[in-house]
């Protein structure tokens, strides 16, 4: 059994994380225990790079926490729309302000796009696994191309689901399954590159 301290306090996240952290636990035949954080926190997010800010949690946690016995897994992730210069990117979770709902981040989207006809875009996601006992860390990266929707689209999901449509699967993420999404999203292709890792934890 192997526990692992995981620096979100992001619900959808931690339900997704869990889900990815069982399919994990399958392949290598290792259980996988995931703890997040019982308390809400401000937590720092000043990186220009998604890898900058899940270092930076990993190790902000690691020391809030004391935690030095088990190794902390953190990720950070945005979408990333072309016609917009990649817009919002690393600044996914602040826009329009640091305190908008998910829905307002998409309806913020949707008026952006307005009128523009290539809705090209990308979820890109970093995850970090930082070592106990020492400052070695690893990471990897997945990305996920898809569209941005024309409206919302499905209540599953979080953040932009509802207006990231997949032509892979015919439907936006907010309108897939937990299961469904997770084995097309950025966030699996991440943690699964990470998977000899987890083995020698």
């Amino acid at each position: 059994m192997l526990e692992v301290f995981v620096a979100t306090q992001n619900q959808g996240k931690q339900r997704e994380i869990k889900e990815i952290l069982k399919m994990i636990s399958r392949e290598i035949k290792k259980d996988i225990i995931p703890i997040f954080p019982s308390e809400k926190e401000t937590v720092p997010e000043n990186g220009k790079t998604y890898l900058e800010n899940a270092l930076s949690k990993a190790l902000w946690w690691r020391e809030k926490r004391n935690m030095k016995k088990i190794p902390i897994i953190s990720e950070d992730s945005g979408i990333e729309i072309f016609a917009l210069d990649k817009f919002p990117g690393v600044m996914s979770s602040l826009v329009p302000h640091r305190d908008s709902t998910d829905i307002d981040r998409c309806l913020f989207i949707l008026h952006k796009m307005k009128g523009i006809s290539n809705r090209e875009a990308r979820y890109v996601s970093y995850v970090v696994i930082l070592l106990p006992e020492e400052d070695i860390w690893f990471s990897d990266f997945g990305e996920t191309y898809g569209i941005i929707a024309d409206e919302i689209k499905g209540n599953g999901g979080f953040g932009y689901d509802p207006i990231f449509y997949l032509p892979e699967i015919g439907k936006t993420f907010g309108e897939a399954h937990l299961e469904e999404k997770i084995i097309h999203s950025h966030r699996w292709k991440a943690f699964k590159k990470l998977t000899k890792v987890f083995e020698k934890l």
